[in-house]
């Protein structure tokens, strides 16, 4: 069924010409949140031009809802994934492990990009 979702073939795609950047970052908490903020401003400083989408838990997502940088902060839920399927170029994972829900979500998005941040 996974393999079914999107196209499996990889493409070129220069990260220079995405629109739209969905993260979803490593923080777990409030203080980690916080911390990984300075990354976002560096990439909209970077492109300003993009539209970033960060996918986050409940318990932090406040930090995320404030930044001018970000155009929208949502769950991690199965709908949010659906709802941006097809609309985020790159797709930035921070998690510290691969298991089969970030594989899942990889598919849901079919983004022209995947990075993924160990």
């Amino acid at each position: 069924m996974i393999l079914l979702l999107g196209n499996p073939k990889l493409k070129d795609f220069d990260v220079k010409d995405a629109k739209a950047v969905l993260l979803r970052p490593w923080a777990r908490g409030i203080g980690d949140s916080i911390v990984s903020t300075g990354a976002i401003r560096e990439l909209k400083k970077k492109y300003p031009h993009i539209k970033i989408y960060v996918i986050q838990r409940n318990r932090s997502r406040c930090v995320y809802a404030g930044n001018p940088h970000i155009e929208k902060v949502l769950p991690a839920t199965l709908y949010h994934y659906l709802k941006l399927r097809n609309k985020v170029d790159v797709y930035v994972d921070c998690k510290h492990s691969v298991n089969i829900s970030n594989l899942f979500a990889c598919r849901l998005l079919n983004p022209k990009k995947i990075i993924t941040i160990y």
